[in-house]
């Protein structure tokens, strides 16, 4: 649904909200930061890089473990020759240390990934032969899985309880014996005991790994599975690797298929498609009035995503369109493109007088692009508009942008002589937008200069949604010297909502007698 914009004032609960959360999300960053290592750093699950970064750290700093250490490291960087050089030489200097068997299995991943498939087959079996209770038996036998060792491979394929060792053996086989694995994977998604998760992954592995021979296959899931979710999967596939060959194929499924979440699939896998018959048939749904007007929507969308979609196309439909959806979504795809014509296409939209929410949203679109350009005809269009609810929404534009003419609009309104209501706006914006102290320098000037108590009540509420020291201490000295009761309560109120000892302390001597 379109949205809609009001000349409202933001709750400062949301706003102190939005700033924890922010500062939450920072503080997660720096432990994450601090953390050695806790990702994917080795191909591997992560719960498996943790593990190994779990026994570096148990292990002390022992001449052996420094060595094994320095082997971590080198595969952190994916500098495998020196990881296995490494791996090798805690072998063969702590042939008895516990933590051997990690060892022998790190070493046959890093000559995996060399190449050297039949080294790492033979320090796996050493693992597996000398080491029944390893810690790393189960990694141990999913890598040989993955190097294609055919009993492993057909052990973990008829395993009935370990999927994730399943998966691996069908990518491993579709890489060796791409007819061996067709035969299990169209055993597997008859099966009624394959269960509908189970069926989805085999048939993403199918995708992304059967090439040119899983393409009749897909197809015939893509179009008479009962699963939706299967369906949705096989198109996916189709439209990441099936190329040319398939459009035709995807637009009969697009045609026969009831299902909206398969249609919005299908018109995906054609937006992913570098082929001009695949962005015909995106502007065939964009432009059919008589189409379902949320899969035109997701038309309109996939068709902004595209490098070679014309403004003009889109620019067609939007003059031939009435619906308000329909035009909002092909501005959305304007506001996506970097063509200049898209961008003049929004100022066109925003000056338009026939629809108030289209030029809202054409505004709002605009601010999102940081184009200097941009402020010259918003600040045109304003300085002409008689809306106060258009000229809030470029207000709300310029404080989005990174522009500073864009900000410096907003400070001549706020300081202006005009309407108060569009002045108590310009300055949220002011306070949401920007925690310099340039910004509550203006503020607090602005506050000692003004006589209109409306103004003066929206600077005190700016001043309180800043962060800054200089902004906290301007709101205690009016809290301590301002003329007016009410000012001086709002005042209070605000300081109460700081948790910066300085403002307990204020407070504390507030209440003395």
């Amino acid at each position: 649904m379109l949205e809609t914009f009001k000349l409202i004032r933001p709750r400062r609960r949301a706003a102190r909200r939005a700033r924890i959360i922010a500062t939450a999300a920072l503080v997660v960053v720096g432990l994450s930061l601090a953390t050695p290592r806790p990702r994917e750093a080795y191909g591997l699950p992560q719960e498996h890089a943790q593990k190994l970064n779990r026994l570096v750290a148990q292990s002390g700093s022992t001449p052996a473990m420094k060595v094994f250490a320095e082997g971590r490291d080198f595969l952190d960087n994916n500098e495998w020759a020196k990881a296995a050089d490494r791996f090798q030489s805690f072998i063969k200097s702590y042939p008895k240390d516990k933590d051997v068997d990690a060892a022998y299995y790190w070493l046959a991943y890093t000559l995996n990934k060399q190449g050297r498939k039949q080294e790492a087959m033979s320090w796996l079996d050493r693992l597996l032969q000398e080491f029944p209770k390893s810690g790393w038996r189960d990694e141990a036998k999913a890598l040989v899985v993955e190097l294609g060792d055919p009993r492993a491979v057909r052990q973990a394929i008829d395993d009935k309880e370990n999927n994730e060792i399943k998966l691996i053996a069908l990518q491993s086989l579709l890489e060796n014996s791409p007819e061996r694995a067709m035969q299990y994977i169209s055993e597997m998604l008859k099966s009624p005991n394959t269960s509908p998760q189970m069926r989805e992954s085999v048939v993403s592995i199918l995708g992304s790994h059967g090439g040119r021979q899983a393409v009749p296959i897909l197809l015939q899931l893509a179009r008479t599975d009962p699963s939706v979710r299967i369906r949705q999967t096989a198109i996916r596939r189709l439209g990441e690797d099936g190329g040319e060959a398939v459009i035709d194929d995807l637009r009969s499924i697009y045609q026969a298929d009831r299902d909206a979440g398969v249609k919005a699939q299908v018109l995906r896998a054609l937006s992913e498609m570098d082929s001009a018959r695949a962005k015909a048939l995106l502007l065939e749904v964009a432009r059919n009035t008589t189409e379902d007007a949320g899969l035109r929507q997701t038309a309109i969308r996939r068709l902004g995503e595209r490098h070679d979609t014309a403004v003009a196309d889109l620019t067609q439909i939007y003059d031939a369109d009435r619906s308000r959806e329909i035009r909002a979504q092909i501005l959305r795809a304007f506001s996506e493109m970097d063509d200049p014509r898209a961008a003049q296409k929004l100022v066109e939209a925003a000056r338009s007088n026939e629809d108030p929410e289209l030029r809202a949203f054409a505004i709002r679109r605009l601010g999102e692009r940081n184009d200097e350009t941009v402020v010259d005809e918003l600040t045109r269009i304003f300085d002409a508009e008689q809306s106060g609810e258009i000229r809030a929404q470029i207000l709300r534009a310029f404080s989005e942008m990174k522009s500073p003419r864009a900000r410096a609009k907003l400070m001549e309104i706020a300081r202006g002589a005009g309407d108060p209501t569009l002045r108590a706006f310009a300055i949220r914006r002011l306070a949401e937008s920007g925690d310099s102290v340039q910004t509550v320098d203006v503020l607090s000037s602005l506050y000692d200069s003004e006589r209109n108590m409306e103004i003066k009540v929206a600077l005190l509420r700016g001043l309180g949604e800043s962060g800054q020291k200089a902004a906290l201490r301007k709101l205690m000295d009016v809290a301590r010297r301002d003329p007016s009761v009410e000012m001086r309560k709002l005042a209070i109120r605000l300081v109460g909502e700081s948790k910066d000892p300085e403002a307990l302390k204020f407070l504390e001597e507030l209440l003395k007698p």
